[in-house]
């Protein structure tokens, strides 16, 4: 493995759902949705990579939870693939906020901004920080998402001209460096 995780925070969903599977019999199950949210969480951490065996048994233990429970109001796999998609967009509008700052010089570089976001915030480090994140999604698909969410959600989510302009340089490291 290349990769490297240098926050052990970034593993407790994980920890905490396989903490609260290992009695399956007795797990609340009006909490399978939010467990499901755990299992998200965990498989954009750094858990697939440190731990891909136990990620895949709580799938596995929860598959089989859900397949014997008959709640009405637990969310559905699918609700809770749109939150987690919803959660992007909210990473997708820090990318517009990171471009208006290396606009406005409040930061230096897109490497620098990088290197705050792992150490400050602890954006998870094999992803490359929110700029290099940003890049490898694709800053144009990006606009095209922030575009609609200005439409629906207000002004706050238009994307910034730095923003546009580093889609047409070919990124925020492109531009900014």
């Amino acid at each position: 493995m290349d990769r490297k995780c240098f926050s052990p925070f970034s593993l407790v969903p994980l920890v905490l759902l396989l903490v609260s599977l290992t009695g399956c019999a007795s797990f609340p199950r009006q909490e399978i949705s939010d467990a499901w949210i755990l299992v998200e969480a965990a498989k954009d951490s750094c858990a697939k990579v440190y731990m891909p065996e136990e990620l895949e048994e709580a799938t596995t233990k929860l598959d089989a939870i859900e397949a014997g429970s008959q709640k009405p109001n637990r969310k559905s796999k699918k609700e809770l693939t749109a939150m987690a998609l919803e959660v992007q967009a909210l990473a997708k509008g820090m990318v517009n906020e990171a471009a208006r700052c290396l606009e406005e010089e409040v930061v230096r570089s897109a490497a620098d901004l990088d290197l705050a976001m792992i150490m400050g915030t602890g954006f998870p480090p094999f992803r490359g920080g929110l700029c290099r994140w940003a890049d490898r999604q694709g800053l144009a698909e990006l606009v095209t998402l922030l575009e609609g969410m200005a439409t629906d959600f207000g002004e706050r989510f238009h994307p910034s001209a730095a923003l546009v302009r580093a889609t047409e340089a070919g990124g925020l490291y492109a531009l900014f460096g």
